[in-house]
């Protein structure tokens, strides 16, 4: 008896994770592979619902973490990477570039405080052009580096 290409079924991981979703064999490794679109819900209380390749989040997929706050976006080896939008359960939001798990590239950025910033980022840092509007109406507009 076979294994179809890919089959659909739940299981719960070596780390107690619980995976639903697609599934399939892959040569060279051993056992089941996450493959094609899913869910897994972390034993945090964190919860993902996206695309997977050989295990990992990659691809368009939405992680809601257990304090309320969420990531929807591009996903590659299991990091943010590419264009998505991080909402905090403080109620801040960035929309913008990720590289490698970090805000960076152009992106727009929201704090609960009621200051958002409009432009460059690298390594999660406001670094390069950008507008800074903070609550009590004042503006900044010039180059930043690391966060000042």
């Amino acid at each position: 008896m076979s294994i179809p290409d890919v089959i659909h079924d739940s299981i719960i991981t070596a780390d107690g994770h619980k995976y639903t979703g697609e599934m399939k064999t892959i040569e060279g490794v051993v056992g089941l592979v996450f493959e094609g679109k899913g869910e897994i819900a972390y034993t945090n209380g964190d919860r993902y619902e996206g695309a997977f390749v050989r295990n990992q989040r990659s691809g368009a997929g939405t992680l809601t973490y257990a304090d309320g706050g969420s990531y929807e976006g591009e996903w590659h080896n299991d990091m943010r990477h590419g264009c998505g939008s991080l909402t905090e359960a403080s109620g801040s939001v960035f929309e913008g570039t990720f590289v490698e798990d970090k805000k960076h590239g152009m992106g727009m950025e929201s704090l609960a405080s009621g200051e958002s910033y409009t432009g460059k980022f690298d390594g999660n840092m406001r670094h390069g052009r950008g507008i800074l509007d903070l609550p009590d109406g004042s503006v900044y507009e010039g180059h930043f580096v690391q966060n000042f």
